[in-house]
């Protein structure tokens, strides 16, 4: 076992004891080809993590927008909060506790 975590925490090929981990780790350290394989990965892996963050951004704005909507709705103080809640998407346990905050 300790061979192995060795393994895993060693930078340098030539000093792995496992083959089946010293020609991986050979391939994408020393080959050029696996140098761009794994750089294609990683930018791959990037992109992927921005597309979710501006995702994660709009769902973020977008429930901004749906609080500021449903406060507005409360200070009319003429519509029901199970009507609101069923306007805005929100639960009525969420539209009670924005009331309680104005």
């Amino acid at each position: 076992m300790e061979k192995l975590m060795h393994d895993f925490r060693c930078t340098e090929p030539e000093d792995m004891n496992y083959d089946f981990l010293r020609r991986p780790v050979e391939y994408y350290k020393r080959d050029r080809k696996g140098r761009n394989d794994m750089c294609d990965v990683i930018q791959e892996l990037v992109n992927e993590e921005r597309v979710s963050a501006r995702a994660e951004g709009e769902a973020i704005g977008i429930r901004k927008e749906k609080i500021a909507m449903v406060k507005v709705m409360l200070r009319k103080g003429t519509i029901p909060a199970k009507d609101i809640a069923d306007i805005s998407g929100l639960t009525i346990s969420e539209v009670s506790a924005l009331a309680k905050e104005l």
